[in-house]
């Protein structure tokens, strides 16, 4: 039993069934809780970019999801929220992990449209 167990085959089977499940994981995660699959998030928060800028948007929601992005223009991104009302902040930047970086405190349940960006701490901002 314990040579099938540690066989080739077997390791191998192991070993892509979990490169695979972490794989899934992620899409399993962002059906059910993206807004264009079937949604179990109570709330979000959206941002459309409508700058002529492609920035890396992360939306970190308290106690939710926290989403990084290159957010193309005319692109959207949204971050799911257990709770009814939820708050969170938003963060743009034009390299990932590193400022300067324009951030805004941000409510569920209303999309922020990034009108404009200067590449340093300057953002403006539309709703809808």
């Amino acid at each position: 039993m314990k040579k099938i167990l540690f066989s080739r085959p077997v390791f191998l089977l192991v070993t892509v069934s979990m490169v695979l499940g972490a794989f899934f994981r992620q899409e399993l995660y962002a059906f059910l809780l993206s807004p264009d699959g079937l949604s179990l998030a109570k709330s979000e928060i959206c941002v459309l970019n409508d700058s002529d800028l492609e920035p890396i948007v992360t939306i970190d929601v308290a106690k939710g999801a926290t989403n990084i992005k290159l957010l193309f223009i005319g692109e959207e991104i949204c971050s799911p929220s257990p709770e009814n009302e939820s708050l969170g902040t938003i963060r743009v930047s034009l390299e990932d992990g590193a400022g300067p970086f324009c951030e805004i405190e941000a409510a569920s349940n209303k999309k922020y449209v990034l009108l404009s960006y200067d590449g340093k701490q300057q953002c403006k901002w539309g709703s809808k």
